[in-house]
């Protein structure tokens, strides 16, 4: 009766409070409105709350910091720390590089100082896997895209690619940025949905498969079996897709491996960054977006901060355009490129493999063609160029470039008598490599710059008179795609600007 009573007292009390309220002119929705009196308490309620737990969890990371015998902090010492001293239940989980507490639906990460960040929440979708988020969108058209969420939606769109859905003309959107290492990405990184698509046994969590614990993600349209690649249009809205792991140890061929294994039939992939590693064991054509590129595949807006690794054909963007319909412009890479193994026709480009139409792009990552085998190719913007007629222009290279056949800071070789391509106002750090083609006599075109000249605006200028004197020409063409102009932030290499 006691406990009763003391409720009663309770719900009495604070009627009593309300009648009072409303007779001294506060109405009903300043009470309970979102931004009423009790909406407020609330919220003041949880800020406190939050402040307690964060206190306690940084006394339990110095106490679990003070048992380790080098001083570094632990998941299990934490966790028992936690156990002992916590005044709630707490779980310990490790999250990329950062160790996250768990305390009910809030979770605290641990930085590399130790800091107590968030509270941050995972984003539960309850349509996970489906990117028409239960019919609302069709994919049809630019506004009525699908969505990809989550790291589920992702993975669904590899799996269903890979039993041969092409999505021709369909529209794709990336709406947040997605890391394959955070929990945050997933709305449940724990489901073994995927697991045996991914070519586990049903029993592997999600997160743990797709990291180098696991198998890796299946990249979309990637199976040998099938023709073409994929052909709709998927805008990355400027985010991020981090931390991707892919490492194909299967049969060698003719296929692809990147976030795209192959994209075909006016494919778009645009306003993207990719960050990870990308490896095949055997002979395959990667890139850090699309390993394989057919028939007037369009890239552009991409960064790609993978390390990509083969022994066939690789570049930091796209691996091997096939021909002159495939574009790529506005790209930039910064990821490590490398070829090794002994097989013939392995180049290593730091936008592309072999040679195609390729426009306003850089690369400032390291390039490597280790083997001296025939054709075997290194270059700071394409790998090889073969006999077509194809341009690159307006691009620059500060990367090291290394080949053991053939090298060259923009092209690392050629594999005809004859270099029917254009290279057109390409600037390369003469520190990257001795020449500017590989193999070839070839310097028109190119220009070999010193770091103050590629850093002190100089080339800089230069480059923004190309982009605004090809916009104004090719602006009324159909098809036209924008050069973006370029920028410089605190006096390093210029970069594109994606505001453009």
């Amino acid at each position: 009766y006691s406990s009763l009573f003391f409720y009663s007292l309770t719900i009495n009390n604070i009627l009593n409070i309300i009648v009072l309220l409303i007779l001294s002119g506060v109405t009903i929705s300043m009470i309970t409105g979102g931004e009423g009196i009790i909406d407020k308490a609330s919220n003041a309620r949880d800020t406190v709350e939050i402040s307690e737990e964060k206190d306690q969890i940084s006394i339990a990371v110095v106490e679990a910091i003070g048992k380790n015998k080098i001083g570094n902090l632990e998941k299990d010492e934490l966790q028992n720390v936690l156990d002992k001293t916590f005044n709630k239940s707490t779980t310990v989980i490790e999250d990329g590089n950062n160790i996250v507490v768990k305390v009910e639906d809030r979770y605290y990460i641990i930085d590399s100082n130790n800091n107590i960040l968030g509270p941050e929440y995972i984003v539960e979708d309850e349509y996970a896997g489906d990117f028409s988020k239960g019919g609302k969108y069709d994919g049809k058209s630019e506004q009525n895209a699908y969505k990809i969420n989550c790291i589920e939606d992702l993975v669904e769109l590899s799996k269903q690619s890979n039993i041969g859905n092409k999505y021709d003309g369909y529209f794709f959107e990336l709406t947040r940025n997605l890391d394959f290492n955070s929990i945050f990405s997933y709305s449940n990184y724990k489901t073994t949905k995927y697991d045996e698509f991914l070519g586990g046994d049903g029993t592997t969590e999600l997160k743990t498969q797709l990291s180098a614990n696991g198998n890796g993600f299946m990249p979309i349209y990637f199976s040998q079996y099938l023709s073409g690649g994929f052909c709709g249009n998927f805008n990355g809205n400027n985010n991020k897709i981090e931390n991707i792991y892919i490492n194909y140890k299967g049969t060698p061929g003719n296929y692809g491996a990147g976030l795209f294994g192959m994209t075909s039939n006016d494919a778009i992939i645009r306003n993207l960054t990719v960050s990870g590693n990308v490896k095949t064991e055997t002979k395959l054509i990667c890139g850090g977006i699309v390993g394989y590129a057919l028939k007037n595949s369009i890239i552009e807006n991409c960064y790609n901060y993978c390390n990509v690794e083969t022994s066939g054909t690789a570049g930091g963007i796209v691996g091997n355009p096939i021909d002159t319909t495939v574009k790529i412009i506005n790209c930039g890479n910064y990821g490590k490129v490398t070829v090794i193994g002994n097989e013939s026709y392995s180049s290593a480009g730091g936008i592309a493999g072999l040679i195609t139409n390729i426009k306003n792009c850089f690369n400032q990552g390291e390039i490597v063609n280790s083997k001296n085998a025939v054709y075997h190719g290194a270059g700071g913007i394409v790998g090889n160029a073969k006999n077509l007629n194809s341009e690159v222009e307006n691009c620059y290279n500060t990367g090291s470039v290394a080949g053991q056949y053939s090298q060259g800071a923009i092209v690392g070789g050629v594999w005809y008598n004859t270099l029917n391509s254009t290279l057109n106002t390409c600037y390369y750090l003469n520190s990257s490599c001795n020449n500017a083609v590989g193999g070839r006599n070839i310097t028109e075109g190119t220009i070999s710059c010193d770091e103050k000249y590629m850093k002190d605006g100089s080339m800089l200028e230069e480059l923004n008179e190309f982009v605004e004197s090809y916009n104004n020409e090719h602006k009324d063409e159909d098809g036209f795609i924008k050069l973006k102009k370029w920028i410089q932030v605190n006096g390093e290499y210029p970069i594109l600007d994606i505001n453009d």
